[in-house]
């Protein structure tokens, strides 16, 4: 009896086949969809109290793509709260969809805006750490959004035959 096979595996195929990078990638966008509407709900629920510690504002930094700051304000009438949070969640929850859809349009703003990121995170540590010694960018937190925007855009990139066979 032999264990080996000599016909190729074959493609998974059908309405939600995807690389599993893609589908990582989607569900993060999900993940911080997530925890954007989940500090809304937290903060609205504790009548004008923040749950906003250092790991809960890391999270936030991380999901709003560093909008959230250690100095900014999370009360219950703050303007990120109130406005940009349900934004953010709204883009993201579509890009989480659009990427589990194979849809070209997800794949492309996220490559840009992915993209953009690590250009200006490249520039500001040549400029900013190396040419004035600024220490600012070697934080964990810009450190961590690079490296997760990076691998967003070498995995979506790399996934071109997915999209080609993908929707338009």
């Amino acid at each position: 009896m032999s264990w080996s096979t000599t016909s190729p595996p074959q493609p998974i195929t059908g309405k939600w086949a995807y690389p599993i990078g893609v589908g990582l990638i989607a569900g993060f966008e999900l993940f911080k969809a997530g925890i954007l509407i989940w500090f809304v709900a937290a903060v609205r629920n504790l009548h004008q109290h923040s749950p906003a510690g250092p790991a809960v504002r890391l999270l936030l930094s991380l999901a709003s793509d560093h909008i959230v700051t250690a100095s900014s304000h999370l009360g219950a009438g703050s303007y990120a709260l109130g406005v940009l949070f349900p934004i953010y969640a709204a883009f993201n929850v579509a890009l989480g969809i659009g990427l589990l859809a194979l849809q070209k349009w997800a794949r492309w703003i996220l490559v840009a805006s992915s993209g953009i990121y690590v250009i200006r995170f490249a520039e500001g540590l040549l400029v900013r750490v190396w040419a004035l010694g600024d220490p600012a960018l070697t934080s964990q937190a810009y450190l961590a959004l690079a490296i997760t925007n990076l691998i967003v855009v070498l995995v979506l990139l790399s996934a071109n035959e997915a999209f080609r066979a993908g929707r338009a």
